[in-house]
């Protein structure tokens, strides 16, 4: 008989926590729920008798899971587009009737991502041997986000997997389009960036002349600056600072996974910044209000489905606020309470939330609440992006006017130093 570890609220709204003795997890959070306990989670004790884990789970260091998610967060390997359709796919073959195992190696022979063939290939060698599907995505923090494990952990209990595993494939599904409405919005402020750049070059900014001015020089004999000088300025430059740009955020990205409070550090310096603050801010607090309705609305216990909502946010320092949040609501508060003491929701949210706690309908509000933000965040987006640009191609306007004005002037002074010279020899 296997042991499993339990953690919830009894009826008078205490924390109860302790262990049962079931073959599996079904049957324990049965016995665990008639003893009048509301479940937060439930998971299988490890092996007391020697160092192999026990059958049905298995442990992961926090080590190995800083370590993977460090390495990960440099190059994830697995889009957003690819795992909404594995967690869509998944679904479909569980309302079929298909095994889980089977069809974990389904999948695995059709995705198309190398990394996540090689995970599904040990996710099924896992399976097959008998352990759960959530504790063995648990090994793989970076590929299967947290919510997702939450989701399938709490489908698993309640015998709702294929429910759970397409209100996943939902919720990432939203937020894929949001990321490519993220793209929409500044693909015209880079466009601006990249064509500023292509005019005014390295020397635009060392030199104050623009490297295209110089270029027309050059063409016209009057300077010598060749074709290849002009793309070791602009083109050549730009793949560096790009480059380097890159190398710059996958290093910050792995500190910040390593150590949190440098991720956290970071991320208030972003949202301190103003105008581009609001809208970081706003997208985060979208993400996390999808996720804390998705899991509210599966059942999960409003503690667990905030903190879990928060790390599901991408934001590390809304998550940190989140697990405040999660720590009030179990030692009884409201949600709303919780939330308005941290200092990070605008007021027209708290009052969208206290309404969903008064009305009980929570998840409806907090889906709600996403799509106001998002709204907001989306017009405030715009905006910014306009400004952006004009302000580059006013700065773009005012170096090229000034490299000009300076050319004609010393070719004023040169016609002028001529005409002078000319003088001189016909007097003399």
């Amino acid at each position: 008989m296997r042991v499993f570890h339990y953690r919830g609220r009894a009826s008078d709204g205490s924390v109860a926590e302790g262990s049962v003795e079931a073959p599996n997890s079904a049957v324990a959070a049965g016995r665990a729920k008639a003893l009048g306990v509301e479940l937060e989670w439930i998971r299988e004790a490890a092996s007391q008798t020697g160092p192999a884990p026990q059958p049905g789970r298995t442990e992961v260091a926090p080590a190995r899971r800083r370590s993977e998610r460090a390495v990960a967060s440099a190059a994830p390997g697995i889009s957003l587009a690819e795992l909404a359709a594995f967690f869509r796919q998944f679904a479909t073959l569980i309302r079929s009737g298909v095994p889980v195992v089977q069809s974990v190696g389904s999948l695995e022979r059709s995705v198309s991502s190398a990394r996540l063939k090689v995970i599904l290939a040990e996710c099924s060698r896992r399976l097959g041997d008998g352990e759960r599907l959530s504790d063995v995505m648990e090994g793989y923090p970076s590929a299967f986000p947290p919510l997702a494990l939450e989701m399938i952990r709490a489908g698993e209990t309640g015998g709702m997997l294929e429910t759970m595993l397409s209100r996943i494939a939902d919720h990432l599904e939203r937020d894929l389009e949001m990321k490519r409405l993220m793209a929409r919005l500044t693909l015209y402020p880079k466009l601006v960036v990249v064509t500023a750049f292509l005019l005014l070059g390295r020397s635009g900014f060392t030199e104050m002349t623009p490297a295209f001015s110089r270029w027309v020089i050059g063409m016209m004999g009057m300077e010598r600056y060749t074709t290849l000088d002009y793309l070791g300025d602009t083109v050549f430059t730009l793949g560096a600072v790009l480059a380097a740009w890159w190398l710059l955020g996958a290093a910050s990205r792995m500190a910040g996974a390593r150590w949190p409070a440098y991720g956290i550090t970071v991320e208030r310096l972003k949202m301190a910044t103003p105008g581009l603050g609001t809208v970081v801010r706003e997208f985060a607090l979208t993400r996390y209000g999808r996720a804390l309705g998705a899991l509210y609305g599966s059942g999960l216990p409003l503690g667990s489905a905030v903190a879990v909502a928060g790390r599901a946010s991408g934001s590390a320092a809304l998550a940190r606020a989140a697990d405040g949040i999660a720590a009030k609501v179990s030692a009884g508060y409201g949600l709303c309470a919780g939330m308005q003491e941290t200092g990070f929701f605008p007021h027209t949210v708290l009052e969208m939330v206290s309404t969903g706690e008064q009305t009980g309908n929570l998840d409806t509000m907090l889906e709600k609440m996403a799509e106001y933000l998002e709204a907001d965040a989306q017009s405030k987006a715009h905006m910014h992006a306009h400004l952006f640009a004009t302000g580059v191609y006013l700065v773009v306007a005012a170096m090229v006017g000034l490299a000009v004005a300076r050319f004609y002037m010393g070719y004023g002074s040169a016609a002028g130093q001529a005409a002078a010279g000319a003088g001189v020899i016909i007097c003399l």
